[in-house]
């Protein structure tokens, strides 16, 4: 193993002496356990290169890459530019990004390589912006997302989604730290699950989160298990919500479907708050099915009911928004409408 000092900013973080690349043989299994194959760990004139940039398609794992510790591509590549019998001189180059991923500087998103290059790094407390919609017709696995950052959407559109037991996102937020996400438009999202788990169309769960001005436009949501644990849900915006979350301006079109806890906006909610916001897509299952919420469990001491949310009945079919409330032991059931 080579340890190498590195000093110079990379995406905006600057730790001086504490900045390091590893270089792995290629093969070991763990730091410092010596099972790779030096061999082919050499850099010189005949073997150049050692990393590869980030584009679709560098994401398999092989000895030609550049790892960070969780799997993902770093796109850091390593390049000799001179040797002698003594030495070697080599470049060590790092991706370059538009943006700090502050606040007041973002990190700019311009291409889907971009994107899940950021979604697969620690997005706690960074931020980012589209420039572009994002059309990610060519992915044929797309991966399981959890984000903790802050995103404001531009108002573009990410479109042509097929996933497993996913949504955009799989979980958003966690409840030390808020995240906001806002002015997304996603079209054409179709996502499937065979699991007994949460599923929505932009995440599967969300806690200590800002939704605003997000919209589905088109897709289809559907868990095709046949579910035996209670609190599984499935929604055409979320699959559940905490009491933390805030959904403002919000809506959706998808068409949901699955056995239990299903609703058109959101499966199961955690008496989040939820203002001005609808769904209008089609509706279906056998059990706690509702036009917008599927089941409402209240543990707090005070019900926080939807304000000026709706559903369209013509496309649902489902007689009422709420099709069950759960309060700590007991059900109610909500056979209101409105």
């Amino acid at each position: 193993m080579k340890k190498i000092n590195i000093k110079e900013t990379h995406l905006g973080v600057n730790n001086g002496e504490n900045d390091h690349i590893y270089i792995f043989r290629p093969n070991e299994t763990a730091l410092g356990k010596g099972g790779g194959d030096l061999t082919k760990a050499t850099l010189n004139s005949k073997r150049p290169i050692l990393g590869k940039e980030i584009k679709i398609g560098n994401d398999t794992f092989d000895n030609e890459t550049i790892y960070y510790s969780n799997g993902s591509n770093s796109g850091i590549t390593i390049e000799v530019v001179s040797e002698t019998d003594k030495s070697v001189t080599f470049n060590v180059n790092f991706p370059s990004f538009d943006g700090q991923g502050t606040k007041d500087n973002p990190y700019l998103i311009y291409d889907i390589d971009t994107f899940l290059y950021f979604m697969k790094t620690d997005t706690k407390n960074k931020y980012y912006k589209l420039m572009n919609d994002l059309d990610f017709e060519r992915i044929g696995n797309y991966p399981k997302i959890d984000f903790e950052g802050n995103l404001n959407g531009n108002n573009k559109t990410i479109k042509n989604i097929s996933a497993t037991d996913t949504g955009v996102f799989s979980n958003i937020g966690n409840f030390k730290i808020h995240t906001v996400i806002e002015n997304l438009n996603v079209q054409n999202i179709n996502i499937t699950t065979n699991k007994a788990n949460h599923l929505g169309g932009l995440a599967s769960t969300i806690e200590n989160v800002t939704l605003r001005n997000v919209h589905l436009k088109s897709g289809t949501v559907k868990n095709t298990s046949s579910i035996g644990e209670s609190w599984v849900s499935t929604g055409g915006f979320v699959g559940s919500a905490n009491n933390q979350t805030i959904i403002e301006n919000c809506s959706t079109s998808i068409n949901v479907s699955a056995e239990k806890n299903v609703g058109g906006f959101m499966g199961i909610n955690m008496n989040s708050t939820i203002k001005d916001s609808y769904t209008n897509g089609k509706v279906s299952g056998s059990k706690n099915i509702g036009g917008f919420i599927g089941l409402q469990s209240i543990n707090d001491t005070m019900y926080k009911v939807p304000e000026n949310v709706y559903f369209d009945y013509s496309k649902t079919k489902i007689s009422v928004a709420v099709r069950w409330i759960y309060s700590r032991s007991t059900y109610v059931k909500f056979t209101s409408s409105k």
